[in-house]
């Protein structure tokens, strides 16, 4: 449902802010304030997240695609938004 939806939206802007991290601790590396292994935990956290969204990105075409089949649509019609019931 609607939380569904909100996930790519949340992990978007989590992996945003992880690439933030990881270039901080980039930086403080090369000044030698922090070890190379915060560095390379940001980079595989980061990837984790990266490919997060690639499964969430395919689950939510291949729902599209099945909705838009039982409703005899073009599998690769977009769905129309509507509020949520009260």
């Amino acid at each position: 449902g609607v939380q569904t939806c909100a996930l790519p939206i949340l992990t978007t802007k989590s992996r945003d802010l992880l690439r933030d991290f990881r270039n901080i601790a980039a930086r403080k590396y090369e000044a030698g304030s922090v070890p190379q292994q915060d560095v390379l935990r940001a980079q595989v956290d980061l990837a984790d997240l990266e490919n997060e969204l690639i499964t969430l990105k395919q689950v939510q075409d291949t729902a599209r695609a099945r909705l838009n089949r039982l409703m005899s649509y073009p599998v690769d019609s977009p769905l129309p938004v509507t509020e949520p019931p009260t």
